[in-house]
């Protein structure tokens, strides 16, 4: 009876543990696609990084909808977007928001796949950041084959949500005052994402403890 009170207690402390963790770890998983991403704040090491506006395509404009909000300009990676390889902190496409200076600025990533490539090698969608892409089918306003797509706003508050495709926050119109935030994860994570790991070492340190406490008692019992 006292072992299987033991052990009760170190499954109650590891299930009150759990919804730290794993936000947590989830967090730090967008601190570190910030963290790669750091540098493309700049346009130009974006480009020499391989992105692009895709001139002559719907896509090499900036992207609204009227009452949603806005995506902004993407710069795509073509090497990534034609490969059926998903990384956080590779994405296909950069997206940034027009200024007034005619400058743009980082706000979100985006993951894409092609369904076609990945409906072949896979029975069932593709997920990443522990969230399933959208399926975006043809015909779309993008004039692309069906693809798969998951924005990140990881450079930019959205309150709609940090994997939804549009944000109130931002705008195409550069003549718009930019009043955002632009604190992205900013606001929720020191600069390299050590809120996160301390969470989560914190949890595992205490379950670890809970753990080396009952082996004595057993020990002892």
């Amino acid at each position: 009876m006292r072992r299987f009170r033991i052990t009760a207690a170190i499954w109650a402390v590891t299930l009150m543990l759990l919804p730290l963790a794993l936000p947590a770890a989830a967090a730090d998983g967008l601190g570190a696609v910030r963290d790669a991403t750091r540098d493309f704040r700049d346009v130009a090491a974006a480009e020499a990084a391989g992105y692009a506006i895709l001139e002559g395509t719907p896509l090499e404009e900036c992207i609204d909808e009227p009452g949603e909000g806005a995506m902004g300009v993407h710069l795509i990676n073509g090497d990534l977007v034609g490969d059926t390889v998903l990384d956080p902190t590779t994405p296909e496409a950069l997206v940034y928001i027009p200024r007034a200076d005619g400058s743009l600025r980082l706000v979100a990533v985006e993951y894409v796949v092609f369904a076609e490539a990945w409906d072949a090698a896979n029975a069932t969608p593709p997920q990443i950041l522990g969230h399933e892409m959208h399926l975006i089918s043809e015909p779309n306003r993008y004039e692309l084959p069906a693809f798969y797509e998951l924005h990140a706003w990881v450079w930019q508050d959205n309150p709609s949500g940090m994997f939804n495709d549009w944000n109130p926050d931002v705008s195409c119109d550069p003549s718009l005052p930019d009043t955002s935030t632009s604190a992205g994860l900013a606001g929720q994570l020191p600069e390299h994402g050590a809120a996160p790991w301390l969470a989560s070492g914190l949890a595992t340190a205490l379950i670890v403890a809970m753990l080396l406490a009952a082996r004595r008692r057993w020990a002892d019992a």
